[in-house]
């Protein structure tokens, strides 16, 4: 999921600095073990496939939730 477009890579050439967004990101990423989160959280999930797209992973609903 961290692969950057054509867009956000020609982008990223001109910029060095970080967002303010990129910097609160990355500070709940180092905080939170997202690890213990998903193991904890995935007990509860009860989404299943029942055809057509896949479930979305739990520890992407867990971080969607934290933000």
């Amino acid at each position: 999921m961290n692969q950057l477009s054509f867009f956000d890579f020609e982008l990223s050439i001109y910029r060095s600095k970080q967002t303010r967004s990129e910097v609160q990101l990355s500070k709940i990423n180092n905080i939170v073990d997202w690890d213990k989160v998903k193991c904890l959280l995935s007990k509860t999930d009860r989404t299943g496939r029942c055809g057509g797209r896949g479930p979305i992973s739990v520890a992407i609903k867990a971080k969607m939730l934290f933000v």
